[in-house]
């Protein structure tokens, strides 16, 4: 049985180019060979996004990484600062899911 995700990690960027950048990367990465082991537990990645990408206020320059996500980014050797926890439970409103599935909820 899948366990839901009940911690995630904030990155945070500094523009919308590099979290763009870092969020095309990380879905490369676990698209491919190498990383189609992040779909699956025990380092399943799921990564959420707060509103649509494009807005580029402060407030949505960030992703919120499964442990696994943070695991792949560093495979795919991105720069992640992955230093801020927060429960999921914590998580705001009107996220969307960058990767994972159904399983992982609607925020």
């Amino acid at each position: 049985m899948v366990e839901p995700v009940d911690t995630y990690f904030i990155v945070r960027f500094s523009g919308l180019s590099e979290q763009a950048s870092f969020i095309g990367r990380l879905l490369e990465y676990v698209g491919s060979e190498e990383g189609l082991v992040y779909f699956e537990e025990p380092h399943r990645a799921v990564a959420w996004s707060p509103g649509p990408l494009g807005l580029g206020r402060p407030d949505t320059l960030c992703v919120y990484l499964s442990e696994g996500a943070v695991r792949a980014a560093g495979d795919a050797g991105l720069a992640c600062d992955a230093a801020e926890r927060i429960a999921a439970e914590d998580l705001p409103g009107g996220l969307t899911l960058l990767l994972g599935d159904a399983r992982d909820g609607i925020r």
